[in-house]
């Protein structure tokens, strides 16, 4: 079937965007692409290589216009977007399908996952519930010990199936630190945007009346007294009510909380009281996530809503607090 070619007539200084060859995490990359379809921007790719700002972008580079829903679709689901000036001569054609892929590469009896993928995640909580093994090594790569994902031609077919990195190794470096497990999570009064959150990374979670003793985590959204159960051991998690404004934030991303995030990104900001180990900061110093020791339990306080492209950080606590640490 023939492509139809769209010649793009614009001037040298016509605003638009593209998103970067090689995305942090390439599925959130093509959902944010869709999400911008869905809305009625045109996305497009480039036909052929084009220079502009100075940078050579190379054939099959994707472009959408300036929109007024393109900044904060960029930061729900965490992808920068670089503005560029195109040449009039830029030949673009449309996008209407929008399909995210896997890859594989390597080689050895050791299947890992990349834990900037979103999906590694829908890929554990699979693993999990079917009493396979999963664990993160010291900087967060995912191990996987599983038939599921054992050998040459299962693992490939994994990464198609979650749309996830995998990577086959004998490295020795990579050695499991954290065990994890199913964990056993408490929404109290979730609103609607964090279950659909949790949903869409199949997380596992149940909404109880109040914080019983069989759970190992309670996600809140906005600040309550849970002393007793944290007093036991348990780990908290408060959620900011607004959405807040758009911020700047960087990461620490040695705290295993922040693995598999960048180093900096974008969030909507809801700034408040704060005390512990600060593991993010915004642009203008104030806290963004901090980690505080009550009782023999956590608490763990963000003051951004999580959201696609920060939902790692939230997962990442959730797993934790289920984890066994390894010698």
């Amino acid at each position: 079937m023939l492509i139809k070619i769209l010649l793009l007539s614009i001037s040298f200084d016509t605003s638009a965007f593209v998103v970067p060859a090689n995305p942090w995490d390439p599925p959130l990359a093509t959902d944010l692409l869709e999400a911008l379809y869905r809305k009625g921007v045109a996305v497009q790719r480039a036909v052929d290589p084009f220079e502009a700002n100075g940078k050579r972008y190379p054939a099959g580079t994707r472009i959408v216009p300036a929109s007024p829903y393109l900044d904060a679709i960029s930061i729900e689901m965490g992808v920068p977007l670089e503005p560029v000036n195109l040449p009039a001569s830029t030949r673009l054609e449309p996008i209407t399908k929008f399909h995210a892929e896997g890859s594989f590469r390597g080689q050895g009896k050791m299947t890992t996952l990349d834990h900037r993928d979103n999906s590694a995640f829908i890929a554990t909580a699979f693993l999990l519930d079917r009493f396979e093994g999963v664990s993160w090594t010291a900087d967060g790569t995912v191990i996987l010990h599983s038939w599921y994902a054992d050998g040459f031609a299962r693992a490939e077919n994994f990464s198609k199936q979650f749309v996830v990195r995998v990577t086959l190794t004998d490295d020795p470096a990579v050695k499991p630190l954290y065990e994890l497990h199913r964990p056993r999570v408490a929404l109290l009064n979730p609103p609607t945007w964090l279950t659909n959150l949790m949903d869409e990374n199949t997380a596992p979670y149940e909404t109880p009346p109040a914080a019983a003793p069989q759970f190992e985590t309670v996600v809140s959204v906005g600040a309550a007294d849970f002393a007793e159960f944290l007093n036991r051991g348990g780990t908290v998690i408060q959620l900011p009510e607004q959405l807040g404004a758009p911020r700047k934030m960087s990461i620490d991303t040695a705290n295993p909380i922040a693995f598999g995030m960048p180093p900096e990104t974008r969030v909507f900001a809801s700034p408040g009281p704060f005390s512990g180990e600060v593991v993010a900061r915004f642009d203008n110093g104030a806290p963004a996530l901090t980690v505080e020791t009550v009782g023999k339990g956590r608490r763990i306080v963000f003051h951004f809503r999580p959201q696609p492209g920060t939902v790692k950080l939230l997962l990442n606590a959730i797993y934790l607090a289920s984890a066994t640490k390894l010698n």
